[in-house]
Order: C-alpha cells, then structure tokens, then sequence
C-alpha cells in the first residue's frame, strides 16, 4: 500500500467532432482535440458537452427487496444492481455498494458496504423485535455517485462557528440531492405466530405538545414550458396542486388578467398537473386560481390562488410536441433575440444524441422519433457564449417498455398448505449470455401495496431521472398510448430534475469531483496539530495572505480564507506587524481597474487517455486540483460577483501550488484483524491532506492511525503507532502526539422528509382485501404518538429505557473528531459535542437544550468529584445513549416551535465493575469491511410434513435467491414450497445482462 493508491483523475483526450450536416441537424462523433481548445461557438459547446458525458460517467442504483412489508423479529433481503450511464450496462466503475436502513424519525440502524461483481451485489438485514416500528428507509449509493446533487444542508451560522476549522463545517452540511430511497412499513411482531395486524407502535416521546400539527395547506405551482414566459408569444405553462407532503388534489385552473377576465383554463389530468395554454402580454399581471373537486364540500368554491407577473418582453418560447412519429420543437424568440443564431442539444443519459442550429423570429425543428433514445431526454438552447435560454426535459416511449422481459409460468391460483411450488421462468428474448437474476416469491395475502412499484426497467429509465418520490411509477409503463405519453409529459414538466447538469459539462473548470471511484474502500482525511499555532503556521498564514492580497481579495476575504484553513480563531489579527499591508491596500485598489478576461484562469487541463483494466473498464481516480469553481462568462455586463469568483480560483490554484508545509507529516494506517497478520501502509500528506486505499476486509477490524513529524520519525525508527495512553497521565497534554488525523468518510448525514404517497399504502384490490381480512390482517390503525392535551408543554417521567439511539463511546469520540467539533482529545465537552455531531443544530436560530445524565442520574443527583471525574475518561466508558423528541425527517416541522422545542438527553454509561477499556494515543476505529452475504433457508417439506399438533409455517417470504442462474436457453425451475396456509402467491424479479438488457 504505497501513498495515494487514487492519483490524478484522467479524463481520456477524445473529444467531439462534427460528421456529415443533414438540414441544420448534426450528431456530433469523437475527434482528437483538446478539451480546453475548443473554441466558444455552438459546435464547440456540444463537442465539450458530449465529451464530459462520454469520459465522466454516472452510475445509478435499484435495489429489490424480497417483500413489500415487515415485521419485527423478520430478515430483509434484497439485491442491489448498478448501471453505468453512457453505456447502458452493468456497471464496473464502482466495487464498493453503501446500503443504509434508516428508521422512520431518520436515524441510522445499520450500514451495510458491499462487494460489487459486475454491478450486483447483496446482503441481508436483520428487523430486532427490540426495535420501534414505523416506516423505514431503504438508502443505497456508490461513492462516485456523490458527485453529482451536492449542494449545502440549511443550517444556522452560529453552528459554523463550533467546528474546528470552517471547511470542517461545509463538509459536515454537505448533502445530497437524490439517492437511491425505498420506504416501506414495518409493524409489531405479531402477539400471536402468524397473526399478522398493521400494528405499528411508534417511538414513544416524553414531550406533551401543545397542539397538534395542522394539516398541510394547499398550493398551486406553475412551471412554464422551457422555463420563462415570454410576452406575445404563444406558451404553455404546466401546473400541479399538492402540499407539502406531497398529496395532489383534482379540479380546474384558470388563468385570470389584471381585469380577471380568464384567458385560459385547464383540468388536472393526472395527480394533480394540467397544461395551460395562452399568449401573455408583455408586464401584464396575471392570477392563476385553481378551483377544487376535493378539498372540501363545498361547491366549486375558490381554493389556491398564486400570482404570475413580471413577464419579459425579450425571451425565448418553447413547445416541445412528441408525436407518434417525430419530436416537434418551435421556437419563438422576442425582442433582440429575434435576430440571434441558437444551438440546440438533445441528451439522453449525459450522451448528446442530436445537435442542430436555429436562427429567426420563429423556427420549427422536426426530429424522427427513431432517432431519439427511449427514457428521459433533455433538450437544451443554447448561444454562442454559452448562455441557456430554455432547458426541457421530456420522455420517450417505445412499445417495448410495456413488454416485460421475463416470464413465470406454472402459477396456480391456490396453494394448499406444504403444497410443492414448481415454477418456470425464463426470458421473452434469446440472450446472448446467460444472466443471473433474482427471485422473491411471497404470500400474495400478507403483502402491502405500495406507491413504491418501481421495476428495475421504471427506476433506470424514470424514476432515477425524477426529483423526489413519483407515486405508482409503474402506471406509467403500462401502456403506450395518448393517456400515458400526455401524464409522463406533465411529470416531466414538474418533476424533472436535470441529473447531468449542462453548464457544469460544458465549461472547462466549473465541475468538480469530491469522491473516488472506489475498486476497494478509499479512507481521504487530514492532519492537524493537537496545540495551537507554531511559527511555521505563522509563515504560512501571512504568506498565504501576501498572496491573496497581491490577487486583489478583500479583508473580509481573507479572514474567510483564514478561519476556513487554520481555525475559526485565525484572522488578520495573529499577523503581527504591517509589512505587508501597503502592498496589500495597492493591489485592492486596482482591483477593477484591468479587463476581465472569463478565460485568463488555468482551465480544465486537457484529458489524457487511461488504459483499461483485465475486466475491459476504465478506473476512475481524481486530485482536487484538477478542477477549479470558475465562474463561466454569460455575455453583458460582468458583475462584482463574476470578478471575485474569478480571482478567488487564481489564488486558491497559487497557494494549492506554492503554499507547502515545510515538513508533511508522515500518515502511518495499520489494520489488525484476529488470526490474521496485521496490515499497513503509509503515505506522506499534500498540504495536510491524505488519501490511501483499504485492503479488501470481509466483517470488522481494528484500525490504527496516526501521524508523526519526519523528523521524528527519522530519529525513531521503532515508533509505536499503537501506544496506549496511560491512566495517570490522561490530563497531561504532553503526552499526546504532535498531530492528530481526522478521517472524512462519505457518508450522507442527513435523511429528506417522506412524502404523503411514501407513508400511505395503495389500495388494495377488492379480491386480496377480502382475502386479508379473512386472515384478520386488514386492521389499519397504527399506534403512533399520543397527543396529550391536559398538560401543555409538560414532559413525562424520565424512561432511560426508550433511547433514540445508543452508540458505542469509542465510536462517539472518533465521531466527534471526524465531525470537526472536537481536535483529537477526550475532554468535558464530550456529550455536547456529541449532541450536535448526531443531532447537529436542528436548523433553529436558538440552541436547544442538552441535558446530561450519567448512568441515568442527572446533575441534582449528589455526585462526588472523583465519581463525576470517572466519567470524563475516556477508558471508563462503554457507551453513550441519546434520548430525544427530535425526528431529523421533521426538521423544520412547526410542531417544534415555542415551548414544544425538543431537547437531547446524553446519558454516558460507564463500564462494568470499575473495569477500563484501552484507549490509545493515535486515532483507532473499529473499521467495516465488506458485508458478509448470508444464505436464504429454503424449507424443503418433499420428505415429511409437519403433522397438526407441531408448528405452523408462518412465512412470508416463501423463496428468495439473489444470483438464480438462467440457464443458455435463458430459462430455468424453481422448486419451493408454500407455508402452513392456504394461499396465493405472487412473483417479483430483477436482472440485467452483460449487454445491458433490463429484466423485469
């Protein structure tokens, strides 16, 4: 294991040429150009384009679950698969599968990491009946996934200012725009065997809130067509009524002038969207007012109303018409922009499909449909200067989307009980290799319906292109005709979200990568001295702000830069004298003096070409200096903002380049496992920073890391890295080394609160409700939160015995560490810091309060000083257990407001019997290995039957096998047998084949 194991990232050199022109249309093919030399026209822009979606590609994820619903005491299966974007096939760019089932308040119970072979892994997760019911959360991912829909969790500035260094703390609000999500129920264990009830018991709180949360109110949001509504020209404008939990409502829109005479009106054609059609005047005000069917009794009575105004005299109009045969585009452009010539890109996946040019007051564009790709498609226009004037997501449909790829035949009606189940599945296509695939079969009587239907054909193709969750995605894929293309077109017009963002493709220097793509576990992390700051912290701090100042930045700036590098305590402050200060007040007074130039910064240095591996793929890996945030240059006036953006690149590029420690410490990483012999591996920093790769690791291990001064090190070759600190010398701040190393893991932090359609089932069919309630399974009512109104704001007794959660204290302190809120020792602080690192600030502009209990006795209880001091070591702990009101899917929710603001309980638990744990002087974890996939116990009744006085046979989930082999004839038996019940079955199955066919 050799320094950084994940160097430069290479994108290959190919980049888009031209071939021959039809009419105005192109399609753009690879040349041999340099990235950056290609020159801003609207060619040169769809070459670029084309290239970064060819050479950067996305992955995306499905996951399949064995059944719909759970119980406590019950094991869920399931089986991931992963799909490459520019190919349309199995996925080899990522090895490493993060899967996470979170609880229904948002906390974590488990992560699973997976071994990924050819885009398919799986594993298993065990539902304690120790556990609270509620509905849970399937969340899976790949590291290079996160590259893509970060943007900054909200949160309040005071935060901020509890992290060690400020670039701690945008990394801990670090979040995530869309992730592969399941939500599914999970109730009681059944009182009795097989009696299965929709009892679901919810975590209990201490809190009396005052009132009960009101029902969501109500709203209309409208979505012009292409983006702008553009005076005097024709429009469509999509709308969709729905609250904030995402519950639609049915009735009419009608659009009213500033006379309220109505110049349009349309009906809710699907969950509540319609489509207007008007030409809007030119500043004119206009009222949207939605008329309801079903949000109360009473008659056609006015609902939402929302205003529509400031509406431009110069802009652009888009139409997009998908036919039967062919896409119709029109283009009205106003103003100055009648004149102007535009570039227009059709993607599919990232990869540009179409490319063609436009020019006049109005132009009309037709495109085969045979030549666009089936899936979500997005249309772009396009100047010269890179400037976008209309943006349009829209879906194709092929007759073969409505045909599934698998069949399962010898499917009977009814089972008796222990009846023999002999099944036949096998593929409606000749394949040209043999796939795996995998199987459910379940007892169709004790399974939810969900809104969650996505087959692995619906979550690739649309629902992984949608922002949010899409109820019944399924529907959508049943047939091909008028109705679904019209409902699938509206979701388009609302819902889209752009998961390949144009302008960050096409710009040389504004994407960045901020993860690996991991052929095995990449550990990135950094390191810090344990004591303030020494002279060299001092050389650099006022050489980096000669620098800066030299680049024109501002104080302010500077400060900022400060903080965020070397502590929310360093600033100009700690610079003594003013040696520098003259140089530094002349340059910013010629700060905007010279000519900008967008393109005077070091852009995106060319591609280089990487070679492939044994397995026919490319790997990925990056540096960070690669990239740079350069603001692009859109044409008219360039504002403050553009300027400080653009000398804010150059000096974090010079100080990247020229500002080096004088002696990087030496990161040494050491990984023991019982039985095994350890290994290690270590690596020098760049600027602090580290990045090394993990041996492949099945289960848990220990792992050791530490930094040293090379010097030191120098000095003593046989430096222990795994030295325990001793007992009486815990509060001697000598004895800790001189750095400490915090770990940044990728994990997501925060959890997106659930729709209205995510926590609800669908209806039932009348067959299978009359079936459930015959086995006393249609009882509905959940057991969730009472709310008690006798005692406003009022809290009940203390139960040490309900947590949100419990964590180790070991992995607490790393926690802490690795958050920013702690640098690298164990002090009093301990359980605030821990509040805030798994609680964080619950985005309130107060703090809340912490309360904090040792073995369950708060402060009141009489304590000595020496009992208290057992607590604030480390080595006495064995656990922290948090109690709560807060949800982290609530955030926001009004139910906090006031009196009602949860507080955290952190409650320390110290070891048994005076025992002590080790504690060490560098960092050690406990570190997670690949998953270790269990098997499926298959019953097998062809021998003997239980008789009437033994055991029922209560399962659910009567077969499931994740890497079921299809033999060359693409088909293959299953043999099983039902449960101790009279039932019928149901099927679910999921696959993908090396040429990257879809099996559903």
């Amino acid at each position: 294991m050799r320094q950084h194991i994940f160097s430069t990232l290479l994108l290959l050199a190919a980049c888009m040429g031209m071939s021959a022109q039809v009419g105005d249309r192109f399609f753009i093919t690879p040349d041999t150009s340099g990235y950056e030399k290609i020159p801003s026209t609207l060619e040169g822009w769809a070459r670029r384009l084309n290239t970064f979606g060819h050479f950067v590609p996305q992955e995306k994820v499905y996951v399949h679950m064995d059944n719909t619903c759970y119980f406590l005491g019950d094991t869920l299966w399931y089986a991931v698969y992963t799909r490459r974007t520019d190919r349309d096939v199995p996925s080899r760019i990522s090895r490493v599968l993060y899967v996470e089932l979170l609880n229904q308040d948002g906390y974590l119970m488990e992560r699973q990491i997976l071994e990924m072979k050819n885009g398919k892994g799986w594993g298993c997760f065990a539902l304690p009946d120790t556990l609270y019911a509620g509905y849970y959360e399937l969340r899976a991912y790949t590291r290079w996934q996160l590259n893509w829909g970060q943007y900054e969790h909200e949160h309040t500035r005071s935060e901020e200012d509890r992290f060690y260094t400020m670039a701690m703390a945008k990394e801990f609000f670090r979040d995530y725009d869309k992730l592969y999500s399941r939500v599914f129920p999970v109730y009681d264990k059944p009182e009795e065997p097989g009696v299965y009830r929709h009892d679901m018991t919810l975590r209990p709180l201490r809190r009396y809130f005052k009132d009960e949360v009101p029902r969501p109110k109500f709203q209309i949001t409208l979505y012009p067509e292409g983006g702008t509504l553009v005076g005097d020209a024709p429009c469509r404008m999509a709308f969709e009524v729905s609250n904030e939990e995402g519950e639609t409502a049915t009735g009419r829109c009608v659009i009213l002038d500033a006379q309220k005479q109505q110049v349009a009106e349309a009906r809710t054609v699907n969950r509540g969207r319609g489509l207007l059609y008007f030409t809007p005047k030119p500043n004119e005000k206009y009222e949207a007012v939605f008329y309801s069917d079903s949000l109360n009794r009473k008659k056609d009575t006015i609902q939402i109303k929302t205003k529509v105004r400031d509406i431009p005299t110069e802009g652009i109009a888009l139409m997009l018409n998908l036919r039967k045969e062919a896409l119709e585009m029109e283009v009205n452009a106003r103003g100055s922009l009648a004149e102007k010539e535009f570039g227009y890109t059709i993607m599919h996946e990232g990869i540009v499909e179409e490319f063609g040019q436009l020019q006049g007051r109005r132009s009309a564009v037709t495109i085969p449909r045979s030549a666009l790709r089936p899936g979500v498609n997005q249309m772009t226009l396009f100047d010269a200067d890179g400037r976008i004037y209309a943006d349009r997501l829209f879906f194709v449909s092929a007759p073969g989307l409505t045909r599934p790829t698998l069949t399962i035949t010898g499917m009977k009606e009814q089972y008796e009980p222990y009846e023999k189940i002999q099944l036949m599945v096998a593929t409606a296509d000749d394949l040209a290799a043999s796939p795996s695939i995998s199987l459910a079969v379940r007892d169709a009587t004790f399974s939810d319906p969900l809104y969650d239907n996505a087959s692995i054909q619906v979550e690739m193709l649309l629902s992984s292109e949608i922002r949010g969750f899409v109820p019944d995605p399924g529907w959508y894929f049943e047939r091909d005709d008028e109705e679904h293309r019209a409902a699938l077109d509206l979701l388009m017009l609302t819902q889209g979200w752009r998961r390949f963002d144009w302008r960050e493709m096409a710009t040389p220097g504004d994407f960045m990568l901020t993860h690996p793509a991991e052929y095995s576990q990449v550990l990135e992390g950094s390191v810090h001295k344990y004591r303030g700051y020494d002279k060299e912290d001092y050389f650099e701090m006022e050489q980096t702000a000669r620098q800066m100042a030299d680049m024109g930045m501002t104080r302010d700036e500077v400060n900022e830069h400060l903080r965020m590098e070397y502590g929310n305590n360093a600033d100009l402050r700690f610079l003594q004298g003013s040696k520098w200060q003259t140089r530094w007040d002349k340059a910013a007074s010629r700060r905007y003096d010279r000519p900008f130039d967008p393109w005077r910064v070091n852009a995106l240095r060319a591609p280089i070409p990487i070679s492939p591996n044994d397995q026919g793929d490319y790997n990925y890996s990056y540096n960070r200096r690669d990239f740079s945030s350069q603001q692009v240059y859109q044409g008219g006036v360039v504002t403050q903002q553009d300027r400080m953006r653009n000398n804010r690149t150059s000096w974090q590029r010079l100080i990247n380049n020229a500002s080096k420690w004088k002696n990087e410490p030496h990161v040494h990483i050491e990984f023991h496992k019982p039985g095994c012999t350890p290994l290690g591996g270590d690596t020098v920093t760049t600027r602090g920073t580290f990045r090394i790769a993990v041996p492949d690791i099945d289960g848990y291990c220990w792992m050791f890391v530490g930094a040293v001064n090379p010097k030191k090190l120098k000095n003593n070759k046989k430096y222990n890295w795994t030295q325990v600190q001793p007992d009486h010398e815990y509060y001697n701040a000598n004895r800790y080394p001189e750095y400490y190393v915090r770990l940044s893991f990728p994990y997501p932090r925060f959890v997106k609160p659930y729709s209205w359609y995510q926590c609800h089932l669908a209806p039932l069919p009348e067959s299978l409700a009359q079936r459930q309630r015959k086995a006393g399974f249609a009882d509905d009512e959940m057991l969730s939160e009472v709310v008690v109104r006798s005692r406003h704001g009022g809290l009940r007794h203390f139960d040490a015995t309900k947590p949100a959660f419990v964590i180790d204290a070991y992995d607490a302190f790393n926690a802490t560490i690795d958050a920013g809120f702690n640098y690298g020792r164990f002090e009093a602080d301990f359980m605030f810091n821990v509040a805030h690192t798994y609680i964080s600030d619950m985005n309130m502009q107060r703090h809340y309060d912490i309360n904090v209990r040792r073995d369950g006795k708060n402060l009141t209880h009489n304590m000595s000083y020496y009992q208290i001091r057992q607590y604030h070591q480390l080595s006495n702990l064995e656990k922290v257990v948090i109690y709560t009101d807060y949800s982290p899917r609530l955030e926001g929710s009004k139910r906090y407001q006031q009196a009602d603001q949860p507080s955290v309980t952190v409650n320390l638990i110290k070891l048994p019997d005076n025992t002590k744990r080790l504690h060490f002087l560098n960092r050690r974890y406990v570190l997670q290995g690949f998953n270790y996939p269990e098997q499926y116990y298959h019953v097998d009744y062809s021998k003997r039957r239980p008789t009437a006085d033994e055991a029922g046979d209560y399962r659910r989930t009567l077969y499931w096998n994740p890497d079921l082999k299809l033999e060359k004839d693409g088909q293959t038996q299953v043999t099983l047998y039902n449960n101790s019940r009279q039932t019928t079955i149901e099927a679910s199955v999921a696959g993908q084949t090396e040429d990257g066919t879809l099996l559903y």
